[in-house]
């Protein structure tokens, strides 16, 4: 502890730690060679490969989406009071995306799917148990959360079935 105050003294009462060199804080180009015509939020987990699915089945080739990856993916938009972190940084995210690509202000993709991120709603008591019929219920949640934050934007939600190849248009 006594280690970590003084680490905290140091960067707050020292100018050259806190300034980053020139040649660090150039941003790059955010031109990108096709134009985004929505942006995509996504579950990240490695083990179901949400994205390369969703690129192959539901966006067309023609198609160009930011796309947004976070553990959860759009979980925590249904349970802002749950996931206050997570909630706040994903809508950062978006607000982000849709001032750097006006053009994706058109439409969001959330993809939902039988996530293991539930599992960080699951204490407490009594310990809740979410269904796959509660979990298409969070998308639909999580679209009007969207619409609140972003009312001109169409929110378009997929769900990934479990043990299925392909996804479950919900709206």
């Amino acid at each position: 502890m006594l280690i970590y105050n003084l680490s905290l003294r140091a960067i707050a009462h020292t100018q050259k730690i806190c300034t980053l060199p020139t040649h660090m804080t150039k941003t790059a180009s955010a031109t990108p060679a096709a134009t985004p015509i929505g942006i995509c939020v996504y579950c990240t987990d490695p083990r179901d490969h949400l994205w390369k699915r969703t690129k192959a089945q539901i966006i067309p080739p023609d198609e160009w989406y930011v796309p947004i990856g976070v553990l959860g993916g759009p979980i925590c938009l249904a349970y802002p009071k749950d996931l206050p972190i997570e909630f706040n940084f994903l809508l950062a995210q978006i607000h982000f995306a849709l001032g750097t690509f006006p053009t994706a202000q058109g439409r969001i993709l959330i993809i939902g799917h039988d996530c293991g991120y539930y599992s960080k709603l699951q204490s407490g008591s009594p310990r809740r148990h979410f269904s796959l019929a509660d979990k298409r219920r969070d998308l639909i949640i999580a679209a009007n959360m969207l619409h609140r934050h972003f009312s001109r934007t169409r929110v378009m939600g997929y769900f990934k079935e479990p043990r299925t190849p392909g996804f479950t248009q919900m709206f």
